[in-house]
């Protein structure tokens, strides 16, 4: 494997691979309540059946102070307010799959 020649933690070969997603959700009990339980769920099978929990750093917080405008989720930066369910999923394609990928749905 070509890969295994070069080194995959070198970053000048490949510094897509070495990058590590973050996604942080509020588990605080408004943002959880509003969706965030059911939210977390998706998140957790979607990095698993995709093969990405190794690089995804993902954490929850107890409050990002935003409790009227939840369920937050922040991923790589970027806040998504008033997160649902319905589009928790194409958030993630959107933000962690790069374009082509095979992906598996939930």
């Amino acid at each position: 494997m070509i890969l295994s020649l070069f080194g995959i933690d070198n970053p000048l070969i490949l510094p897509e691979m070495n990058k590590k997603h973050s996604i942080t959700i509020c588990l605080g009990s408004s943002c959880y309540t509003r969706g965030n339980d059911v939210n977390l769920e998706i998140i957790k099978n979607f990095l698993q059946v995709n093969g990405l929990k190794d690089q995804i750093d993902f954490r929850g917080h107890l409050c990002e102070n935003s409790c009227s405008r939840g369920p937050m989720i922040k991923i790589d930066g970027t806040i998504y307010y008033e997160v649902t369910s319905s589009q928790i999923e194409k958030i993630l394609l959107d933000t962690l799959l790069p374009s082509g990928k095979t992906v598996v749905s939930l």
